[in-house]
């Protein structure tokens, strides 16, 4: 698990602070699931739902987190037997609630740590949709909010339209990235070329200086 972009100290802070301002009132955030390419290739490289990479850090697959009202909370499911061979040595539950800061608990058990009127926002793709609409009876769609997730979405809105420290310096490694990116492609371009190669040669300037897109 790549930890070297992982600001836990920001993280912790961010949940602090939305954990202030929803008091009592518990909420559920999604990291979602990865997408389909629909092509040969499989799935995109998966990037957690926003809101949850901002209070978590880490691009969790399928994970759930859970503000109880009183303490953050973090469902994550179980690794297939398998799961090392295809993606590398993952943490267990423990050593990664000891990188989050929170407990890692297994998603089975999410369902009966749900409380009434448990506030969610929905996530970016459909499935996690459904998944969330099943764990709170509830109809959990794009575009849509019910009057119980209003707070939790003002309460992020509030937080998120003024960015702290660590928010600064990621729009700034952006900026620094995007900029090397453009040099790259101007280097590589030239008549007749095809992009896919002014593409790879971006990706491996890139790759070289140890930045990403």
């Amino acid at each position: 698990m790549d930890l070297s972009f992982y600001n836990k100290p920001a993280c912790d802070e961010r949940r602090r602070r939305l954990a202030t301002r929803l008091g009592n009132r518990p909420a559920l955030i999604a990291s979602g699931a990865p997408r389909p390419r629909g092509t040969h290739r499989g799935l995109h490289p998966f990037r957690a739902a926003s809101h949850f990479l901002y209070l978590f850090g880490l691009h969790l697959e399928k994970a759930m987190g859970l503000w109880t009202g009183e303490s953050w909370q973090v469902f994550q499911p179980e690794p297939g037997p398998d799961a090392a061979l295809w993606t590398g040595p993952v943490p267990g539950y423990a050593e990664l609630g000891e990188i989050l800061g929170v407990p890692v608990i297994p998603s089975a058990k999410l369902q009966e740590a749900l409380k009434p009127g448990t506030a969610t926002l929905p996530s970016p793709d459909v499935e996690t949709c459904v998944e969330q609409s099943t764990l709170l009876g509830r109809e959990i769609r794009p575009g849509k909010l019910a009057a119980v997730d209003e707070p939790l979405a003002d309460a992020l809105i509030a937080l998120r339209l003024v960015h702290d420290q660590a928010g600064i310096a990621g729009l700034r490694e952006a900026a620094q990235a995007t900029t090397a990116a453009h040099t790259a492609g101007l280097r590589a371009i030239r008549p007749g070329i095809r992009e896919s190669v002014v593409r790879a040669a971006i990706e491996a300037d890139l790759v070289a200086r140890n930045m990403t897109t």
